[in-house]
């Protein structure tokens, strides 16, 4: 049986944090440049068509590979008392001088070790070198200056809205649990149990993301147990059934070993139904009945040779299918972070 969050009526601070949501979209666009999934906020369409140079200059300053977030930049907003500020104006002048002193990482419980190794790097490169340091400050500046518009127009009042329907929910004495998207981090077994015990040390703190898209978020800093997500991830469980009907009707043409086994003739050269129907040993209208479901799924083409039709399958289209497939499984995999 899974585990459940044992918190009746969460006592957890409730709020907005433009750098949550700043330091989600630096993930988004390193998850972007490393052509993992489907984002699609106003905001980065925006950047790569209008300041390529900026997004260049993110994509460019860590190189940890295979590692997309910045959760650095959450550590010396803890360590700087700034996480959970709700305006706007972000204190630059208080990240920097945190960012200059030694920033605690703390018991980091919800990120592995290998992550642990990359921030203490960070964040040492950021201590010891007063050049690196401005030049993250400046970036991340100059970032902020391109979204806040995005942030002001829709990022800012949709967080507002979900922070208030979040404190209307624990003022109803409804428990944690039923507040959650049901994919999110916290629901999962290993999280539960720190959850509930950021919660009876007072240290759980719910944020509502903005412009995250279907992002949502689960960090453990020395100063609180950082709860996020965003109205459309409330929405995601829809969107995956949507995702696996998808999948599914693509699946179902290569569901029968007979069609299966056509295809793969068809893949070596045309065919005609007559020529299908013997090397098979089926009746043609059976021949007719997959080949008319291979030709529905775009498998297959058609030429004339002599009064008769023949059937092809480019391998370019039954490539293109299986890695639509598989294409389909990382985006949903990747857009669920």
């Amino acid at each position: 049986m899974p585990a459940q969050i044992d918190v009746a009526a969460p006592t957890a601070r409730i709020g907005i944090s433009p750098i949550a949501d700043l330091a989600f979209c630096l993930f988004v666009v390193e998850k972007r440049s490393a052509g993992r999934g489907k984002w699609t906020q106003p905001w980065l369409a925006a950047i790569t068509a209008e300041a390529p140079d900026l997004l260049s200059r993110i994509e460019q300053f860590w190189h940890d590979e295979g590692y997309y977030e910045w959760i650095e930049l959450s550590l010396i907003a803890d360590a700087a008392g700034t996480l959970f500020d709700e305006s706007e104006d972000i204190d630059w002048t208080a990240l920097t001088a945190a960012a200059a002193g030694e920033v605690p990482i703390g018991e980091l419980r919800t990120e592995g070790a290998g992550v642990r190794r990359v921030l203490e790097r960070r964040l040492s490169q950021l201590r010891d070198d007063s050049k690196r340091r401005g030049e993250y400050f400046t970036l991340l500046r100059d970032f902020w200056r391109f979204l806040l518009p995005f942030y002001e127009h829709s990022g800012r009042p949709a967080a507002l809205k979900l922070a208030a329907e979040m404190r209307e929910h624990v003022a109803s004495g409804r428990d944690l649990e039923s507040m959650l998207p049901a994919n999110h981090l916290a629901m999962l077994d290993k999280y539960v149990p720190m959850v509930e015990e950021a919660e009876r040390e007072g240290r759980l703190v719910l944020v509502a993301l903005g412009l995250s898209g279907v992002g949502s978020g689960l960090l453990d800093v020395p100063g609180a147990m950082w709860l996020s997500y965003s109205p459309e991830t409330r929405m995601a469980p829809e969107h995956q059934r949507e995702v696996a009907t998808r999948i599914a009707t693509q699946l179902k043409v290569l569901s029968d070993p007979t069609r299966v086994t056509i295809l793969l003739q068809l893949v070596h050269g045309p065919r005609s139904i007559t020529d299908l129907a013997r090397v098979e040993g089926l009746s043609q209208p059976t021949v007719s009945v997959h080949v008319k479901l291979l030709r529905e799924a775009g498998l297959l083409e058609t030429q004339g040779a002599r009064g008769r039709k023949l059937y092809f399958a480019p391998p370019e289209k039954v490539r293109a299918l299986l890695e639509g497939i598989r294409d389909e499984f990382q985006a949903s995999a990747d857009d669920s972070c």
